[in-house]
């Protein structure tokens, strides 16, 4: 996901599914022509209720007044839904901003991704997945959004966009990949092959292109357009599934049996990821 301003009061929001909760990263200027877009971008994650939300201010050229509100009220509204907000502050504007408000005294607040997971690490547990080959990971992924498309008419919509904002197959076999080629700033979405076989551009980041719109008509509770864009996701998955299948060390794997695209597979039971 990537959401723009434009001209001089541009912000930029880009999510992606994190290990504890959506990351939500934040580039620009927070103030008043961007606050709305900002508590839009957040406010439908609440419901969601993931461990925690983390707010990446890092990349935050000005806060003002307007932007602070916003950010306040938003870490508010965690609390009755049980969510940790963490802000990730750097070391400019936003830290300063949320030292001066008090912020850091109410939440989790640190300059780095790095040390936000040490922190949410320390809270929850470690998070572990199976190691996977790519042609499993995909195979995973579309296996969980097949279960997906079965599930919109029987789970709450809130429940279903939290297994969505998480982390599939895909995304723990990039950042099993980015961890042991040691790239720790590196965009996980790079490693990625369904980021690859889109245009690459930021609002491609964490799907977004592609999910955006299917959060956006569950959050209206309009389930045909739910399931149009499910089923765009999908295409798009069985097309990668197809190109890259590739024989492994010590045979190649079976197709998916039609059954599979209706029945549940380890990938989608509960839990902050999909393993």
């Amino acid at each position: 996901m990537d959401t723009r301003t434009p001209d001089t009061n541009r912000l930029e929001l880009t999510r992606i599914p994190g290990q504890y909760g959506p990351v939500v990263r934040c580039r620009g200027i927070l103030n008043q022509a961007t606050a709305e877009q900002f508590r839009q971008a957040v406010s439908i994650l609440i419901p969601m209720r993931h461990h925690a939300i983390l707010l990446d201010l890092s990349g935050l050229r000005q806060v003002d007044s307007t932007g602070l509100a916003a950010l306040r009220a938003l870490l508010e509204a965690c609390a009755p839904e049980r969510v940790r907000p963490v802000l990730i502050t750097g070391t400019g504007a936003a830290a300063e901003a949320v030292t001066l408000l008090g912020l850091d005294r109410q939440v989790i607040a640190v300059p780095s991704e790095a040390e936000a997971l040490d922190a949410l690490c320390f809270l929850f547990g470690e998070v572990q997945w199976p190691s996977r080959s790519w042609n499993e990971a995909e195979r995973e992924t579309l296996h969980v959004w097949y279960h997906f498309r079965t599930e919109l008419d029987q789970l709450p919509p809130e429940e279903l966009a939290r297994r969505m904002t998480s982390m599939f197959p895909v995304c723990e076999r990039s950042e099993e990949l980015i961890q042991l080629h040691d790239h720790p700033g590196e965009e996980r979405c790079t490693a990625c092959p369904v980021f690859n076989a889109t245009s690459r551009t930021r609002e491609h980041l964490g799907c977004g292109h592609t999910l955006q719109p299917v959060l956006d008509a569950l959050a209206r509770n309009e389930l045909t357009a739910a399931r149009e864009g499910m089923d765009r996701m999908i295409a798009q998955l069985e097309r990668l599934v197809e190109h890259t299948a590739r024989p492994e060390a010590g045979g190649s794997l079976a197709p998916l049996p039609p059954a599979a695209k209706g029945s549940p597979c380890r990938a989608c039971v509960g839990g902050e990821n999909h393993a």
